[in-house]
């Protein structure tokens, strides 16, 4: 039986769009657009994961998070949202419901499919023949994870730190997710090392001033008082 993805949103067409790529991938897409149908999916068994769509209505969301944690599956099944720009109060409140991932938008929707073979798996062979998990290509760059090594699509190398590096593989994985500073400390430093809010600003901004320089493109917004976010290219062309 394909694992079930529980879609909590009172948007149709968002609805629809994600349950083409999903099913195309082997998940079974169910739309929820009350706390009770989404309570009932949950004990119908066999959910993978949950995505919040906090776009219209985030007490909605919030009350269907609350209750998935508090189900029979014991707190245990993932759960994705997808927020405004901006919203921070909002963030802050999904991630003390329990939300395991929030992006931002705009966001692409085959960022939620990635989001979902990382922490759920595939729906059944998700890894496309001649696919490498070595190479990601994203918002005009070409990252080499394995071979510490980043360029343009022109083929221009660009010189980073090996910390500005490590932050750049761990955002650019998935454009849209606000990342906090303490993510990013966790994912990019020794951990033996005290490394102050600062210092993450202090990176991000070299970053984001090189990448700026290379792409002409503005790829990592500043969600204020929360932490920093990979755009998409449509994004960052928009804010160029």
């Amino acid at each position: 039986m394909a694992p079930v993805i529980v879609i909590c949103s009172h948007d149709a067409e968002f609805f629809l769009m994600l349950q083409h790529i999903f099913e195309a991938e082997g998940f079974r897409s169910e739309i929820a657009q009350t706390v009770d149908e989404a309570v009932r999916l949950e004990e119908a068994g066999n959910v993978a994961a949950i995505i919040l769509d906090c776009e219209q209505d985030f007490k909605f969301a919030a009350e269907i998070c609350a209750k998935f944690r508090s189900g029979q599956t014991g707190g245990k099944v993932p759960i994705i949202a997808r927020v405004v720009s901006g919203c921070d109060k909002s963030y802050i409140g999904l991630l003390k419901a329990g939300v395991d991932q929030v992006f931002a938008r705009p966001v692409a929707p085959q960022w939620f499919l990635s989001s979902l073979r990382t922490i759920v798996g595939p729906g059944r062979d998700c890894n496309r023949p001649g696919e490498s998990k070595s190479r990601l290509s994203v918002g005009g760059l070409t990252i080499l994870p394995d071979k510490f090594r980043v360029h343009r699509h022109d083929g221009k190398s660009i010189h980073l730190s090996p910390i500005e590096f490590k932050i750049l593989c761990v955002v650019a994985q998935f454009p849209g997710k606000i990342f906090s500073r303490e993510e990013l400390v966790r994912a990019a430093w020794p951990e033996n090392v005290h490394v102050e809010p600062r210092t993450v600003d202090v990176h991000i901004g070299r970053l984001r001033r090189l990448l700026k320089r290379e792409t002409g493109m503005n790829l990592i917004r500043t969600i204020r008082s929360i932490g920093y976010a990979f755009v998409n290219d449509e994004a960052s062309r928009a804010q160029s």
